[in-house]
């Protein structure tokens, strides 16, 4: 077999160097969001603030309080999930639940 071990395509052509996608020149990704937790906020005031500070408990909170006033946001049911595993490790709660919406208020069970 010319073309390698399965015989079903030709090598591919050596690339251009001056075309390749990852190159060295181009390994810095500015992000504007880093520099929310770059450092510890003195006074934190949003349930974000709070977990990037390391006060779960307080994020939790607050991520409540905004889930009651809004149950479809996303925003604050993913940082209530993230505070959540934080305060409460352990293999359950590692598993990203398939309706963790239930989470929140559990319906009972019939």
């Amino acid at each position: 077999m010319p073309w390698g071990r399965t015989g079903t395509l030709p090598p591919a052509p050596a690339a251009d160097p001056s075309d390749l996608r990852l190159r060295r020149d181009r390994t810095v990704w500015p992000d504007g969001r880093t520099h929310a937790f770059a450092t510890r906020p003195a006074v934190p005031r949003t349930a974000d603030e709070h977990l990037g500070a390391g006060d779960a408990a307080a994020a939790l909170v607050r991520y409540a309080d905004a889930l009651a006033d809004a149950p479809a946001g996303q925003h604050a049911l993913a940082g209530w999930i993230v505070a959540r595993r934080i305060l409460e490790p352990g293999r359950a709660a590692r598993r990203m639940p398939a309706r963790p919406e239930e989470l929140l208020e559990p319906a009972p069970r019939v």
